[in-house]
């Protein structure tokens, strides 16, 4: 015959009360969504401890003998709302994947580079005013040596391509080119390097002027650095869909969507710096269009594979960033010399 043990009294079920392991609630209601409530770890648990503490629930984290695993426990009658609560915590704290816009790429002297650049221009723009008589060079002298003569070009004087670049007008000339060219190179820098951002843009001011010599022909002619600084605007152009996108969501891919995603991402900072080109490389009197155009389309069809590159690699390697900096000064140096030769 078995004999039942008596039940205790309310006064010491008020007194003693028993404790109910929570974790089995916890699992078994949110088991679905929370896969690992069952088998919490002890920062877990410290955690849910923490979470029902809070809520003013007494709990005590207790090793289970039989089993030899942590588990927490509440007084019976609380063991409902410690559930909830504990499922309450974990809906808000959930490891979800969340889509965030994906990190502007930041390369060290985006920002010094390009305005120590500009500087330069600046200072080299100064000395071409100042006369020079003990090695004979005045300030007439620079322009018939440098500037983008279209027929010394094609007869194979091909520095001119590079020395017209430095060469300006006026101080407003070079102040304003300084000003628009160094913050597009500031904000192509920090998606490309510095130094890359700085030998492409020069590179599309060369293509810009040799193309608009082979097209314009004789007697055409043009200084200033605005061709590069239309073919930096056509660099970022084409790189800005590459660098600029979302992080891709997960499931299944909206076709739709993707492509009008595309579209957007490359036309609009296409159409942006078409209308860059039409308010300022299109008028006065002195504005060549045609160096514009051309270093705009250069930066373009320059930007596709450069873009292509960064989004798989990356901007480039510290070293060979400032490699690419000093080539690009080193051209200018070199035509330079060449002139004086």
């Amino acid at each position: 015959m078995r004999i039942e043990p008596p039940r205790p009294t309310l006064l010491r079920r008020l007194l003693h009360p028993a404790w109910t392991n929570v974790v089995p609630l916890v699992s078994g209601r949110d088991g679905d969504d929370f896969p690992h409530a069952g088998n919490p770890g002890e920062r877990t648990l410290q955690d849910w401890r923490l979470v029902l503490l809070a809520r003013n629930i007494p709990c005590r984290i207790r090793t289970d003998r039989e089993h030899g695993v942590r588990k927490l426990v509440v007084p019976a009658w609380f063991a409902r709302r410690a559930a909830e609560e504990i499922g309450l915590y974990l809906r808000e704290n959930r490891d979800d994947p969340v889509v965030l816009p994906a990190e502007p790429l930041r390369a060290p002297g985006a920002v010094s580079l390009p305005l120590g650049f500009m500087c330069l221009m600046i200072l080299f723009h100064a000395c071409t005013t100042m006369a020079f008589p003990v090695v004979g060079i005045f300030p007439g002298h620079w322009e018939p040596l440098g500037s983008a003569h279209a027929e010394r070009m094609l007869a194979g004087e091909w520095w001119r391509a590079v020395t017209a670049l430095t060469l300006h007008g006026n101080a407003a000339h070079v102040l304003g080119n300084a000003v628009v060219g160094g913050t597009f190179l500031v904000i192509l820098g920090r998606q490309v390097g510095p130094g890359l951002a700085l030998f492409l843009s020069l590179a599309c001011g060369v293509a810009g002027n040799m193309i608009n010599a082979v097209v314009l022909g004789p007697p055409h002619d043009s200084i200033g650095f605005s061709t590069a600084v239309f073919g930096t605007a056509g660099l970022l152009a084409s790189v800005h869909p590459f660098v600029a996108g979302t992080v891709a969501r997960a499931g299944p891919v909206n076709v739709s969507a993707w492509l009008f995603r595309g579209m957007h991402s490359f036309f609009v900072p296409m159409a942006a710096g078409l209308g860059l080109l039409a308010m300022l490389g299109s008028g006065g009197e002195n504005t060549d269009l045609g160096a514009h155009l051309f270093g705009f389309c250069s930066g373009l069809v320059t930007g596709l594979p450069l873009g292509l590159f960064v989004r798989s690699h990356g901007p480039l390697a510290r070293p060979v960033d400032r490699f690419a900096a000093w080539l690009c000064l080193l051209m200018i140096i070199v035509a330079w010399i060449v002139v004086s030769c």
